[in-house]
């Protein structure tokens, strides 16, 4: 089980999916901050090992601990329509992605455990497991997420959860980050674009 991400792997599994750019730091202070001055090709790929000053909705910090994962989606401008409802979007892949893929990983949890709140953050039998932070520049489209996976949250158990807290199995990084990056990339593609809807 790949516990820890690495630099090789993270390049790797996002060259999978199909990423034009993939950086790994083993600690930034914000993932998107990162994403939205990388100059790098895209679509890329920002994953962080710890994240200090990570932002929420309405600049709520979320602090990533080793074991938890911090990484941004990054997409041209032109993806979708300005005004694309990102974070809604965002949420709605990555719950489903988890819905999909924890209960392979551990029997312990159910689909149904596992729901949105709207507009950008996930829960798990009730507290919160994920954020997500949508950015816009002039030229990218920024997704930001944040997820409790092997973390223990000894200070924010009565708010929040990571997958191990709440069912007692450790996940591997890899197993949860691939599909999750995959399936944004892939279902980014299939999205109206500005162009495409002014060409109707």
């Amino acid at each position: 089980m790949q516990e820890q991400l690495t630099p090789e792997i993270v390049e790797e599994l996002g060259k999978r999916a199909g990423y034009a750019a993939v950086e790994y730091r083993n600690e930034v202070d914000s993932t998107n901050n990162l994403a939205k001055t990388l100059p790098f090709p895209l679509p890329g790929l920002v994953v962080a090992a710890m994240q200090t000053a990570g932002r929420g909705q309405r600049g709520k910090l979320w602090v990533t601990e080793p074991g938890a994962l911090a990484f941004s989606v990054v997409l041209p401008a032109e993806a979708a329509p300005l005004g694309y409802p990102w974070a809604v979007w965002t949420s709605q892949v990555v719950a489903t992605v988890l819905k999909e893929t924890v209960p392979q990983l551990c029997p312990q949890l159910t689909p149904e455990e596992i729901t949105i709140k709207h507009p950008n953050d996930i829960y798990l039998r009730g507290k919160k497991l994920s954020g997500i932070l949508a950015e816009t520049t002039a030229e990218r489209i920024v997704l930001g997420v944040g997820l409790n996976v092997n973390n223990q949250l000894l200070e924010l158990r009565e708010i929040a959860t990571s997958l191990r807290v709440a069912t007692e199995c450790k996940y591997s990084l890899v197993a949860i980050l691939e599909p999750i990056v995959a399936s944004l990339l892939r279902l980014s593609k299939e999205l109206p674009t500005a162009e495409s809807l002014q060409s109707q």
